[in-house]
């Protein structure tokens, strides 16, 4: 039985301006890279078979764009696994996990700072529970926010 082939459409969800990608290493980006080629063959490759096309483009493997990028097919899966950890974590390892997280930051959309009137906005790559901007979310933003709650009492 051999295994199922791997999905990469998870790296066409992202545009090259976005901030987690500005934010991955040099190994994840061309992880990155890899994947949205790999994604794109199998996007051409399921239009031409939709369209009763006689001839199917090649099927991309990771030899193939090994050597176009003269490196080998094991730096190639090494980058894209690299990608997947730094843009959705150690944890999600299979394609639900990843679509998951990709619908968590569609959902999430922009958010600013809870302190009142601040208008920050908060980082694209902020976690999901983070509520402050990066000046408000100090140590002692914090206990001057207790303190006020208090006087208040």
């Amino acid at each position: 039985m051999s295994k199922p082939r791997r999905s990469h459409s998870w790296a066409l969800r992202f545009s090259s301006g976005d901030p987690e990608l500005r934010a991955l290493s040099p190994l994840a980006r061309d992880g990155w890279d890899y994947a949205r080629a790999f994604a794109r063959n199998a996007e051409e490759r399921s239009k031409a078979g939709l369209a009763h096309e006689e001839v199917l483009p090649e099927r991309l493997t990771a030899a193939g764009l090994a050597e176009e990028n003269e490196t080998s097919p094991i730096e190639v899966n090494k980058a894209i696994m690299q990608a997947r950890l730094e843009l959705f974590g150690p944890n999600a390892r299979s394609y639900s996990a990843i679509t998951y997280r990709l619908k968590q930051r569609r959902d999430r959309g922009r958010r600013t700072c809870a302190e009142p009137d601040c208008a920050v906005l908060l980082s694209d790559l902020a976690h999901g529970s983070r509520r402050y901007c990066p000046h408000h979310g100090t140590a002692r933003a914090r206990v001057a926010r207790h303190r006020r709650a208090q006087t208040f009492r």
